[in-house]
């Protein structure tokens, strides 16, 4: 990141593409997007290693309409100190075209319109060559036709070379003082994960929704007994934590949504 940089990409989806892991959250899309930047040593007195001065934008195209989606672009700084910490700011001019109307949550929608809003995040990592290090991440500004401030904490603790645990804490609070709406979510996750070996090991991992009113649970065995082969099993559970928040259009939920068990081997061949 010394010096002058750039990079571009481009991605196209088509209307029939399903991601089926859910990295991708669109389909039927076009997008483009482009950053320089240039970076630069400190001098040897100072604390500071390098600065990064940087350009970002990025858009998306609704293939179907032929018509812009979304649009972003703005500076960012980020600064990396020579004890590890880093730290970083950015400011961004937003546009988006809902096509359809988008449910936040039962409480909270974003109406088919065009929407232009400014945004500011900031970032801190501390020393990542420490067993416990934290990432905290801000953004504040606005939201559609609304206001955002969202808060982000990812904590991650190498106990030992066998086992990591992680935290992650997500504020979300949007507020729509226009149509008297609003949309408020926590996030909570925990996860573990203990390797034995290079060909043994355990994960589990939680996660609380207070928007969605649920919880996912994940449990997954994996062993290696040769590089291309793995087997897995897989334990999965979805449980509701509010039963009557349907009411009175349904019955009352099940405390358990869905559990799953999988069983999945996989097999590479050399040709």
């Amino acid at each position: 990141d010394v010096g002058f940089h750039y990079e571009l990409f481009s991605t196209y989806s088509g209307k029939d593409f399903n991601p089926g892991i859910g990295f991708v959250q669109r389909d039927d899309y076009t997008s483009v997007g482009a950053m320089i930047g240039d970076g630069w040593l400190s001098p040897e007195a100072s604390p500071i290693q390098k600065h990064i001065l940087s350009l970002r934008s990025s858009g998306y195209v609704r293939n179907s309409y032929s018509s812009p989606e979304s649009f972003s672009i703005g500076p960012g700084y980020d600064v990396a100190l020579k004890n590890n910490y880093s730290f970083g700011f950015g400011f961004k001019y937003n546009y988006e075209q809902v096509f359809e109307i988008y449910e936040l949550s039962d409480e909270a929608v974003v109406p088919v319109n065009i929407y232009r809003y400014p945004s500011v995040s900031g970032y801190l990592i501390t020393s990542v060559s420490k067993p416990v290090y934290v990432t905290l991440i801000t953004e504040s500004g606005g939201y559609y036709d609304g206001n955002l401030v969202s808060v982000t904490l990812n904590p991650l603790w190498s106990v030992s070379s066998s086992l990591e645990v992680s935290g992650y804490y997500q504020y979300n609070r949007a507020v729509f003082r226009g149509r008297n709406q609003l949309y408020l979510a926590h996030i909570a996750r925990l996860k573990c994960l203990f390797m034995y070996s290079t060909k043994l090991s355990l994960s589990a991992f939680v996660q609380y929704n207070s928007a969605e009113n649920g919880m996912v649970s994940n449990i997954r065995f994996r062993y290696n007994p040769r590089e291309g082969n793995d087997f897995y099993i897989v334990y999965n559970e979805g449980s509701n934590t509010r039963l009557d928040r349907d009411l009175p259009a349904m019955p009352v939920l099940p405390r358990l949504d869905y559990r799953a068990v999988l069983l999945k081997y996989t097999y590479t061949f050399a040709l």
